[in-house]
């Protein structure tokens, strides 16, 4: 929990902003507005954009409490008041899994985000389990934004037409075999796979 009512490792970011190499593992998040494993908040006409590399949410339980935000594994509400839309984010090599992501209000809880539906989002090379990545917004699930990203949760609702260099839905998500069931990750120097679900090497 925060004093500001955002939870999040960061409750509240502002500026461009980059994040890189942690991982928050069996936390309790719970915010009476925003939440997300990463980020919880962003500092309204402040928050520019935000950059989520090489980090790992696994096994958290995530609340938001506020009725236009929403619930993320990565982040919670990245809005600019200012410019009336929400910031730019982008995700390389990251791995969501575990994780009852919920929102006391009733709105969008994903892998990704509750509020991110900004035009120039960039999701590559990451693994969403147990929670969709896809939200209801234009630019949280357009083709052109997702690369070669994974999830074991059912993508077809979109309706968009991922190819297999884009988002690809996964049956296979633990041991050796997600080096077939996700070839297009780099197994060597990002992801290790073993008997359970992949893990971060950084």
């Amino acid at each position: 929990r925060s004093d500001d009512g955002n939870a999040g490792l960061f409750s509240k970011v502002s500026g461009n902003v980059t994040i890189k190499n942690v991982t928050v593992k069996n936390s309790y998040l719970v915010g009476s507005n925003a939440a997300g494993g990463i980020v919880g908040d962003g500092n309204n006409g402040l928050l520019e954009s935000v950059t989520i590399e090489n980090c790992a949410v696994i096994n958290n339980y995530i609340s938001a409490g506020r009725g236009d935000s929403g619930a993320g594994g990565l982040v919670g509400f990245l809005y600019n008041s200012q410019l009336g839309k929400a910031a730019p984010l982008t995700i390389n090599n990251c791995l969501v899994a575990g994780n009852e992501i919920v929102s006391t209000k009733g709105q969008e809880c994903t892998a990704i985000g509750g509020s991110f539906n900004s035009q120039y989002n960039s999701f590559n090379n990451s693994i969403f389990l147990d929670t969709t990545p896809i939200a209801s917004g234009w630019y949280t699930k357009a083709t052109e934004v997702y690369h070669n990203c994974y999830t074991d949760q059912d993508i077809s609702s979109a309706g968009m037409a991922y190819t297999d260099a884009q988002l690809v839905q996964v049956t296979i998500t633990t041991g050796e075999g997600v080096k077939t069931a996700m070839p297009n990750l780099d197994w060597d120097k990002v992801f290790a796979a073993n008997a359970g679900i992949p893990e971060l090497r950084v």
